[in-house]
């Protein structure tokens, strides 16, 4: 349950932009709820519709779309700072093993 919650705040601020635009100070709880369920049910619809968009593309089409996403994601991956993970490097330095493989079946 706790896996489900986690995934579901991932997709939630997508959700609460749907439903702050579409609740109203003289709606009721149970119609809050609605535009609440409504508003998941259209997330997970749209997603649904482009995978299955993706899926009937042709080579050059998917081609074309990865170039697109690249050309899109890449300033933010560019942005983002490095990190390092404190246990594993922990890790690291007392087996003297590196590899997320390693770290996750022996740590």
């Amino acid at each position: 349950m706790e896996n489900i919650l986690n995934q579901f705040k991932k997709v939630a601020p997508f959700i609460v932009e749907g439903v702050k635009a579409r609740v109203t100070a003289e709606m009721t709880d149970a119609e809050v709820m609605v535009v609440i369920h409504e508003e998941i049910m259209t997330f997970f619809q749209k997603q649904q519709q482009m995978t299955n968009e993706y899926l009937a593309f042709d080579e050059d089409k998917r081609s074309t779309f990865a170039a697109a996403m690249y050309e899109i994601l890449t300033p933010m991956a560019d942005s983002f700072k490095g990190g390092i993970n404190q246990k594993y490097a922990e890790y690291v330095e007392k087996t003297g093993k590196t590899g997320a493989f390693n770290f996750i079946i022996n740590a």
